[in-house]
């Protein structure tokens, strides 16, 4: 299997042994094995992680390992904390102020090339202001919400709720 996957990204991935490449590390055991098997293939590597705060101390626990894990493997580690709730929260009362780092973070990560996308704690409430707010908004993914707010009004209903709050 290992042969396989190395004749794969040497022919199909080549820029892999010159361009940097940044990898998203959960610190789940699937991007773990992806670090690893990476890591032989390229040559300029860095991780990034983001911290969503979900899970509360779990999360901080998930953090504090990845950056662990690449001082291990001597690779370089950026990690972003972000405070997805607070967004939520603090829409109703002020939206300006809530969104206000997620348009700085994402303001410099066009600057970086990265691609953005989006999801916890978007609701039909708040992701029509998101989206707008948001430069270069690549993806939304909605699942929790999209699921809760269906057992309340229906799949049939919410999935076009969603898609006439985006495209505005």
């Amino acid at each position: 299997m290992l042969e396989n996957f190395d004749k794969h990204l040497k022919k199909n991935f080549p820029l892999l042994q010159t361009r940097p490449l940044l990898l998203a590390i959960s610190g789940g055991l699937d991007s773990v094995v992806m670090l690893h098997l990476m890591r032989k293939y390229a040559k300029n590597c860095t991780i990034a992680h983001c911290n969503f705060q979900l899970r509360e101390a779990a999360s901080d626990l998930d953090a504090l390992f990845v950056k662990n894990l690449g001082a291990s493997m001597k690779i370089p580690v950026v990690s972003v904390n972000f405070d997805t709730e607070a967004y939520a929260d603090g829409y109703a009362s002020n939206a300006e102020k809530a969104i206000a780092p997620y348009v700085q973070a994402a303001i410099r990560a066009n600057e970086l090339g990265l691609g953005i996308n989006a999801g916890h704690d978007l609701s039909l409430e708040n992701i029509n202001f998101f989206a707008q707010n948001i430069p270069q908004l690549l993806e939304v993914s909605i699942g929790h919400a999209l699921v809760c707010e269906s057992l309340y009004l229906g799949f049939e209903n919410v999935i076009p709720m969603y898609l006439q709050r985006l495209a505005q």
